[in-house]
């Protein structure tokens, strides 16, 4: 049952990202705000200096309609192109990452029960481009969303 959830959220996670990376402007890259249960980050790749939006990423550790399932973290460059990894210094921020040419995407780690958030730094390599390390913060579930100064 947890793999078929699994499949569930990366089929909706490829859809997500096909809709998002294409010539509209959809999402961060386009302006679109990104939600804790369905975050979406751009890796703006249009200059020679890497930039994420948002940064820092911001995301529930289950999903808000359904408890037993977290979300999936997905990310894009804004060109389309390149060949894009994501790593995280710390497993209990995302999990099970996969890239694809411009498109990664990974699910939220369950934050423990004594935790209201945790702040992890990633990394954000792409071909030609210095390694970026924005961060991510994932929240307990339903509470404030936003970043501490």
């Amino acid at each position: 049952m947890t793999r078929l959830r699994m499949l569930l959220v990366i089929l909706a996670s490829a859809v997500l990202i096909a809709t998002c990376a294409s010539p509209r402007g959809l999402g961060p890259c386009g302006g679109a705000q990104a939600h804790p249960d369905r975050p979406i980050v751009c890796v703006d790749d249009s200059s020679e200096v890497l930039r994420v939006l948002p940064d820092p990423v911001v995301f529930h550790d289950v999903l808000s309609t359904d408890n037993t399932m977290s979300p999936a973290i997905l990310w894009f460059t804004k060109s389309g192109r390149g060949d894009l990894e994501i790593r995280f210094r710390d497993e209990g921020c995302v999990r099970d990452i996969k890239c694809n040419g411009s498109k990664c995407v990974g699910a939220a780690a369950r934050l423990d029960s004594v935790q209201e958030r945790r702040v992890c730094k990633y990394d954000v390599m792409l071909t030609g481009h210095p390694t970026l390390d924005p961060e991510g913060i994932i929240v307990r579930c339903c509470i404030s969303s936003e970043p501490e100064p």
